[in-house]
């Protein structure tokens, strides 16, 4: 349909796979890849299509690209020339073994082809923008030749495709403004060339740059779930747009964790399905980081009994929090402000450190629904441990927790009733977005360039490397608390499985990596040491076997590691324990856990996959790793990946329908009263009550 263009530049012997067949493409050894960046332009609404495509490092043009469709009578689907992107790139990237770490191109474009954004993504790994295009002339205050300054339609092809490029690389496609001028002397990129986050006027997470990124589109969530979880989503969708309600949520931090991660995916639906919810962080407080690290030390049960939450620290959080609240959510037309003076109709509390959010809402709005939403089972039960100084972070919170209308939990606790009355405690399950960088599938290639990335940071540590393909590892996460019990208990378990392997005919023994995130948490840097120092002193035999690592981002190289793992084991006391699982679940791994999986249990109920032991059961453990690696009938079962293993209620679009009913039902001024259930069950009965209706 269209003639493939010819590369102007000229391919390197000494980069190319094809030159030492030793290093596949595939490999995680060799030098790592180049990145690269991509604009694209094109005529499209024309008897014969034409697409260019220029390529760009950080600093300079690296080639040019342009080929044109045939002639056509009609117009050429958007589909094709979709394809042929995605062709030309790919091919491209193979081809000189570089990275296209982002792509721009007009929204007119994007317009066309409604898909390509969320094609580049899930296809070739990199971060898609739809940039819109500003007519205007040189001003007299403006810098630079007046080329710069000529109309967009204007500009010939190749310099509208330099145009986007140099755009995806830096920041000038905002409207021109103070903040924009600012903006434009900045990398889009950061460090390991991920996108910077942008936070905006007033604190509020400006999701995939402003949503000038469409990583995913409706049609995908769509896809992602039964047509019966999708018309749930639908049904409380259209009921909030139909009545302009607004919802906001406020957290602690915008990134780094689970509870992120699935707050960016909501609103990236929310936008595809044209609710208003937006969500809103505070100004970080240098003094009062220590404040908060301890008190959420204390809440998860893993602070020592002589930490007290003084008078003075709880004084420094509640005044931050206000100040915060004063000067950006007070504001004309702010979040907190009353709903009839352009505040939010539902305020969702997302986090403990902010809970007197609770109380500032009712006070500004009383009649206003405010929901509190906790991810963490407290470990903290003044009944059990009264006297004891962390039970002064329980009365903190259930001081100011007492305005909120619900909360909402995600672990099972009996403590829930004691900040609530049980009648107001609703259960959501753990989330895993389908089309995030930690969970999406990838290619071969875009895992190769992580895993290159991953065995680069081991060897300036000076720890083990993963030699994929020829090397097979199991993943072991680090807990994020102190004790290190369970963790020894593995690596126990570990030790025997070496010498029972030794028995076998097994040609080489798998590796064991354990992993943490790199976040800036003093006790994830602690039980790093502690486990490393037991390593070299107790398993000196074993250390080139055992790679041990805190992981920094992109989510790109967490999903790396479990995607080309054979096995995952989950201790009961690592953070986030209920997303880890569900991603390992959906990857088809095998996984062995040491805690029970409630809720989850129904998902596995019938897969060989997982295996359960106790928390110090070594041998048995060991048993299982045995049982895996050497049983000729279970091991082929196992390595076949079963992808998108979940049900609904733990997809993105699952997570959104307990939202929007939440939303739906108190904004309209209804006593919802879950009574211990969970919200996704009660959403299905409220849509069956309102069809019979």
């Amino acid at each position: 349909m269209y003639k493939p263009p010819t590369y102007g530049r000229p391919i390197s012997r000494h980069t190319v796979a094809g030159s030492r067949p030793h290093l596949r493409a595939d490999s995680w050894s060799g030098q790592q890849f180049d990145c690269i960046y991509i604009g694209i332009s094109g005529l499209l609404e024309t008897s014969r299509p034409k697409i260019a495509i220029v390529i760009r490092d950080a600093a300079y043009l690296v080639d040019y690209l342009e080929y044109e469709f045939g002639y056509h009578e009609v117009p050429v689907p958007g589909s094709a020339i979709c394809d042929s992107v995605i062709v030309e790139l790919e091919r491209y990237s193979k081809t000189y073994l570089d990275k296209i770490a982002g792509v721009a191109f007009p929204k007119e474009i994007h317009d066309r082809i409604p898909n390509l954004c969320s094609r580049l993504w899930m296809e070739l790994d990199c971060f898609p923008l739809a940039l819109d295009q500003y007519q205007r002339v040189r001003q007299r205050s403006d810098h630079g030749n007046l080329a710069t300054f000529r109309g967009w339609s204007e500009k010939s092809l190749d310099e509208q495709a330099d145009s986007m490029a140099r755009k995806c690389i830096r920041y000038p496609w905002l409207p021109i403004s103070i903040v924009s001028w600012i903006l434009m002397h900045l990398s889009l990129f950061g460090v390991d060339n991920i996108p910077h986050f942008d936070i905006g006027v007033g604190g509020s997470v400006e999701i995939d740059n402003a949503f000038h990124a469409h990583i995913a589109s409706a049609r995908d969530f769509e896809n992602s779930v039964t047509p019966e979880t999708w018309s749930l989503a639908q049904h409380y969708a259209s009921d909030l747009k139909e009545r302009g309600v607004k919802i906001a949520i406020f957290s602690a931090t915008p990134q780094n964790t689970a509870s992120a991660n699935t707050k960016s995916a909501l609103l990236r639906l929310s936008h595809c399905l044209g609710t208003s919810i937006r969500w809103y962080i505070p100004d970080p407080s240098p003094k009062v980081s220590r404040v908060v690290e301890k008190m959420q030390k204390m809440l998860e049960g893993i602070s020592t009994p002589e930490n007290h939450l003084t008078t003075d620290e709880e004084l420094q959080l509640l005044n931050w929090v206000y100040e915060n609240a004063q000067h950006h959510w007070l504001r004309s037309n702010g979040p907190l402000r009353q709903a009839q003076d352009g505040g939010a109709d539902v305020v969702i509390v997302d986090d403990p450190i902010l809970s007197v959010l609770a109380l500032i809402s009712k006070q500004h709005d009383p009649k206003r629904p405010v929901i509190f939403h906790s991810r963490i089972n407290m470990r903290i039960d003044p009944a059990v441990s009264g006297g004891l100084a962390k039970t002064e972070v329980f009365d903190f919170i259930w001081r100011t927790l007492q305005h909120a209308d619900i909360l909402a939990c995600q672990a099972l606790s009996t403590l829930e009733s004691r900040l609530i009355p049980g009648n107001k405690v609703g259960y959501m399950l753990a989330t895993v977005d389908k089309f995030d960088g930690l969970n999406k599938d990838m290619n071969d290639f875009d895992l190769a360039f992580y895993g290159r990335q991953f065995n680069a940071s081991c060897r300036e540590t000076g720890t083990t490397i993963i030699d994929y393909p020829d090397d097979e590892y199991m993943l072991l996460q680090m807990p994020h608390r102190p004790s290190l019990k369970p963790t020894l208990s593995a690596l126990e378990a570990y030790r025997e499985f070496c010498t029972l392997m030794k028995t076998s005919s097994a040609p080489r023994l798998p590796k064991l990596l354990l992993y943490g995130h790199q976040v800036n948490d003093h006790a994830n840097k602690e039980v790093y040491d502690a486990v490393a120092t037991h390593i070299t002193l107790h398993m000196n035999d074993l250390v080139g076997q055992i790679s041990i690592k805190l992981v920094r981002p992109p989510d790109q190289i967490w999903n790396t590691l479990l995607s080309k793992a054979t096995l995952v084991i989950l201790l009961s006391d690592v953070e986030s324990f209920e997303e880890g699982f569900l991603e390992a679940v959906q990857k088809g791994k095998p996984v062995i856990t040491t805690q029970p999986l409630g809720p989850y249990r129904r998902l596995v109920e019938n897969d060989p996959n997982i295996f359960t032991v106790e928390i110090t059961d070594a041998n048995s453990m060991a048993e299982d790793l045995f049982k895996i690696w050497t049983d000729s009938k279970l091991k082929p079962k196992l390595n076949i990946s079963a992808p998108n293993k979940t049900w609904d209620e733990v997809t993105t679009v699952g997570n959104a329908v307990n939202w929007l009913f939440l939303a739906s039902e108190l904004s309209k001024g209804k006593n919802l009263e879950p009574n211990g259930e969970y919200i996704y069950q009660l959403a299905k009965k409220g849509k069956t009550e309102a069809n019979q209706t």
